[in-house]
């Protein structure tokens, strides 16, 4: 029955987990013929080890093909199995009644048939015309020990089968899913998946709208959670931060990639809150999410969970001073906090509120903050500006704060930064021991329902690479995945005889290949997926995947699963989970520049026919400009396509994303196109006019978005890149696009009273602008002009609205007054 559990393993069991990982919900399929060592098999434990994981499931699986198993009847190792049968009965003293069963049927009364509908069960039998193929096909060959594995035992053991069959099929009602013939492993894998999905779909309820300050923790939470699971050897690091924070020294926890830097601060944080219940924790993990690498967004949270914590301990107060019967959502109804609407103008300002909260939350004498940022190498600041280094990182905080940050232990500017100038101390992260190792194999091993025998577990233990922590996840990863026990031992000299992560990868991706490259998808499926994220900018959606390269769902979904624990996309674009994947994919697939050059191509064309789908009708806000605007550019860039990079910065709603969101990236493209920034302007202009005839013809036909003139209704594409050229500090393009959008407002006609007001507000303000223009640059008779114009709208309706204009009209008056009246 191997190609059943192979097929469950590989394809459907990684979409099973993800699921219930959604939801909150730890999946462990427990394989009754995976994971039986030798020691138990010889003690005669078989039977009451498989009985007891039935009781600790919450799901029955059972399946049969035409052999019924080890019973008294088969084979001459009835010693063994009447002890197995002995041992049973002391747990079990109704398998005394079942002497001359096989003990798979032992299992399935056990699971199902003692007690129908007690627990959730799926069982199928295979059609025998499949067995009887394979015992031919195998014949044929000469390989009889193979062909035996699809032929009956004896004339008394397919009676049993049949006697079974019949209990099981009475049983069909109280049964999630029952099939009696099933023709072949894959249609028997889809039932079991499907039947599976149905039911836990119905039974965990989703995960319910969160917060914006929630959304941001979860990719943290989700981290944490996994690198907990099995974690060991943390006591003597605990014992090492604990006595840094004692005497105030912030920490630089350092070692090389995959040594367990991310576990031991996970782990570290839920034995801080364990044991220490009003310490104020605030963690940050770079590179657990799309958004959590950027100082920006870095800056946001500290600043978020520093308000989080400080509002947290007003509340407290106020709790105290109501009454002792009033519930705590009628404590809270009706607040709503500044954090639930996170927004944040620059890193600079993000930190001086975080400082504010500190400081706020420390007047206390009594409390302590611990904030622990990881993974610092990874943070990737693309603002375009000269910065100090780690200037996103919080200095010089009140006493009682203490600060931990981990870095790879080749980082000399997080070195000389933190160590050398902030007077961190470092932590060095060493090597696993041979017990830390035996005892993680162990328990990752249990947690997948899965058991090595002693020889297995010492040739893992025993090699020197294991003492990575990585190395050694990575490769228990694979061999818990592995469908053929029988050939464990090989998979296991394999996996070993790596030299280097990078080497264990190149495995993996070998497995990848031969389980998920399909019939269905002519090319090779994994090399198109793990390379279009390799050369992305900021990682790419499941959809955009399957959408660019023309991925069916069915196809895609399977790999997206089985990757799940090497990459991140929690909230996200799916990117990896660690770099060492990111070398390994580029070795493997992209060595030439031609490999490069193919697939970002293709992804170039994918994200050019989004941006060419814009309507110039939709908002300029609109969210399907995001993804085209964080990829294509890049892309661009990335092989040196100057003319399609300038194409695409003129594009009306990409410009105006990236201005808004990314201003000093937006300076940085436009100088690699090689065209300065009166050209940009120029042909910005042009993008503009072609998208105003669109709109206008729209407009005429009663088909625009807005009943406001079309020149107006596209002004502000306009006047964001008179500001973009302000913020690049080419007086002559903003003068260009301060002119052009004087010259739409002048020309504005049939509009109610509001809305002229407005134009001549705004008109006013843009004459002004321009007016300080050709003062900067000594045009004075043209600034004296526009200052006089503006001057004299101001007379004219200040009386309407004093308070909006006084201050425009005192600088306007100055100006008046600076050339002599």
């Amino acid at each position: 029955m191997e190609e059943e559990r192979e097929e469950l393993t590989r394809k459907y069991f990684p979409q099973i987990r993800h699921l219930c990982n959604e939801r909150g919900i730890h999946f462990v399929p427990v394989d009754m013929r995976w994971g039986i060592t030798k020691e138990s098999a010889q003690n005669g434990q078989v039977l009451n080890i498989c009985l007891r994981e039935i009781d600790r499931s919450d799901i029955f699986v059972g399946f049969f093909g035409q052999r019924y198993g080890w019973h008294s009847a088969h084979g001459a190792s009835h010693g063994l199995l009447e002890k197995n049968f002995d041992n049973a009965v002391i747990n079990y003293p109704w398998v005394e009644d079942y002497w001359d069963r096989s003990m798979t049927e032992v299992e399935f009364h056990h699971g199902h048939l003692n007690n129908p509908g007690e627990m959730p069960t799926i069982i199928c039998f295979r059609a025998k015309k499949f067995d009887d193929d394979k015992y031919k096909q195998y014949m044929e060959l000469g390989k009889e020990s193979m062909a035996l594995k699809y032929l009956s035992e004896s004339v008394e053991a397919a009676q049993q089968m049949d006697s079974l069959k019949t209990e099981v099929k009475e049983t069909k009602d109280k049964c999630l899913a029952i099939d009696m013939e099933y023709k072949h492993p894959h249609e028997f894998a889809e039932l079991i998946f499907e039947t599976l999905s149905k039911y836990l779909n119905e039974i965990l309820k989703p995960q319910t709208e969160l917060s914006p300050r929630a959304e941001m923790l979860v990719d943290h939470d989700n981290l944490m959670m996994s690198t907990r699971r099995v974690y060991v050897g943390g006591d003597n690091y605990f014992q090492q931060l604990d006595d840094h924070r004692k005497h105030d020294k912030h920490v630089f926890l350092s070692g090389p990639a995959g040594s367990g830097k991310s576990a031991l601060l996970s782990n570290w944080v839920e034995h801080l809150n364990e044991t220490e219940e009003e310490l104020i924790v605030i963690y940050h993990f770079i590179g657990c999410g799309g958004n959590s690498s950027k100082p920006l967004n870095i800056s946001l949270r500290l600043r978020l969970e520093a308000q989080h914590a400080l509002q947290m301990i007003k509340d407290k107060k106020e709790v105290q001073e109501v009454s002792e019967d009033k519930s705590e959502d009628e404590k809270s109804a009706g607040k709503t906090s500044d954090i639930d609407k996170p927004s944040a103008d620059s890193v600079r300002e993000n930190l001086n509120q975080f400082r504010k909260a500190v400081e706020e939350i420390m007047s206390d004498p009594d409390r302590k903050l611990v904030i622990i940022v990881d993974a610092i190498e990874k943070a990737v600041d693309d603002s375009g500006k000269v910065t100090k280094p780690l200037y996103w990182l919080p200095d010089k905080l009140p006493p009682g704060v203490f600060i931990v940050a981990s870095s790879l232990d080749t980082n000399k500017i997080a070195q000389e930064e933190l160590v050398d100038k902030r007077q961190y101390q470092t932590l060095q992260m060493q090597p696993l021991s041979q017990d830390m190792k035996h005892e993680i194999c162990v328990k990752i091993l249990q947690k997948r329902g899965k058991e090595f025998s002693t020889e297995q577990l010492q040739k893992v233990v025993s090699s020197k690479l294991t003492a990575n922590p990585l190395f050694l996840v990575i490769t228990i990863h694979e061999l818990s995945v592995f469908g053929y026990f029988r050939k464990l031992d090989q998979k296991i000299e394999s996996l070993l005889a790596c030299e280097s992560i990078q080497q264990l990868l190149n495995k993996y991706l070998d497995r990848m290949e031969e389980d998920y490259n399909v019939q269905e998808y002519p090319d090779n499926l994994v090399k198109t997926v793990f390379s279009a994220l390799f050369v992305a900018h900021v990682g790419l959606t499941e959809s955009e995947l399957q959408e660019a390269f023309h991925i069916p769902k069915p196809v895609f979904s399977p790999l997206y699963f089985a990757m799940e624990r090497f990459i991140v996309s929690h909230t996200g674009p799916i990117w990896f989970a660690f770099s060492e994947l990111r070398d390994a994919i580029e070795e493997r697939y992209l060595q030439t520049e031609e490999d490069r050059l193919v697939i970002t191509r293709k992804l170039i064309n994918f994200f050019e026919e989004k941006r060419k789908g814009f309507s110039i009708t939709m908002d300029y806000l609109n969210t399907s400009t995001i993804r085209p605007a964080y990829e294509l550019p890049w892309l661009q860039k990335s092989i040196d396509d100057k003319e399609g990079l300038a194409r695409t910065l003129t594009d009306l709603f990409i410009f105006s994303r990236l201005y808004q969101e990314r201003d000093y990236e937006l300076l940085d493209l436009w100088k690699s196109t090689g065209y300065s920034f009166i050209q940009y302007g120029e042909m910005f202009e042009k993008e503009f006019d072609t998208r105003l005839v669109e709109y206008y013809m729209l407009y005429n036909d009663g088909a625009a978005s807005s009943n406001k003139p079309p020149g107006v209704a596209m002004l502000i594409f306009l006047e964001q890149m008179q500001d973009f050229f302000e913020l690049a500090v080419c007086k002559l393009a903003s003068m260009q696009m301060s002119n052009r959008i004087i010259g739409i407002l002048n020309n504005v006609e049939n509009v109610d009273n509001y809305e002229e007001q407005s134009r001549q507000k705004k008109l006013a303000n843009h004459k002004y602008q321009l007016a300080c223009s050709y003062c900067d640059t000594e045009r004075y008779a043209d600034g004296k002009k526009l200052h006089y114009e503006t001057l004299e709208y101001y007379k004219n309706f200040i009386m309407f609205c004093v308070t909006d204009h006084v201050r425009l009209l005192c600088q306007v008056t100055y100006f008046s007054q600076s050339y002599g009246h």
